[in-house]
């Protein structure tokens, strides 16, 4: 398991390395969406999408490890695979995506490489709310969310907002 683990470590690193894609250690105190704002301005600056910054943390997960049995067996390279919870990297890949946005993907490295992925679905809707006033309605967006929308006549449209947003905010695998 040790190999698979320096393997994938190793490709992260050369794949990084490759594309200039900087790989910092995550401080304490600091909040990781405003450290890489910048990183991800200049990516939509040059309208890039990919891989724009990877934080390496040290947390607690679920993985697997081999144990000696505790009697002996004809086998020599028998080992009992346990699931425990300990502290090992987790590399955050910030991404910028065409379709989805901006968005987040953390993988264990250790096996069972967890994969958990954030999507902020504000960016998500905001390809269908530039095309409102095609459709005849005005929508307010406010930071964190929408304000309100109203039709061009001045009804209050509220499903607008509600039916078009994404039926996921989190992925986890």
């Amino acid at each position: 398991m040790k190999k698979r683990t320096e393997e994938f470590r190793n490709w992260v690193s050369a794949y990084a390395r490759n594309h200039n894609i900087p790989v910092e250690r995550a401080k304490n105190g600091v909040k990781k969406e405003a450290y890489v704002l910048p990183y991800l301005k200049r990516f939509e600056k040059k309208n890039q999408h990919g891989v724009y910054f990877i934080f390496q943390s040290m947390e607690q997960g679920p993985c697997f490890h081999p144990m000696m049995p505790k009697y002996p067996t004809p086998e020599p390279d028998y080992r009992i695979i346990r699931r425990q919870r300990r502290m090992y990297t987790h590399l955050y890949f910030y991404i910028r995506d065409e379709v989805l946005g901006p968005m987040v993907m953390c993988v264990g490295t250790y096996l069972p490489f967890l994969t958990t992925y954030c999507l902020n679905g504000h960016h998500w809707i905001d390809r269908p709310v530039r095309r409102a006033p095609r459709w005849g309605l005005r929508i307010r967006v406010q930071r964190g969310g929408f304000g309100g929308a109203s039709t061009a006549t001045g009804g209050l449209v509220v499903r607008t907002a509600q039916t078009t947003t994404p039926p996921f905010a989190f992925l986890a695998r």
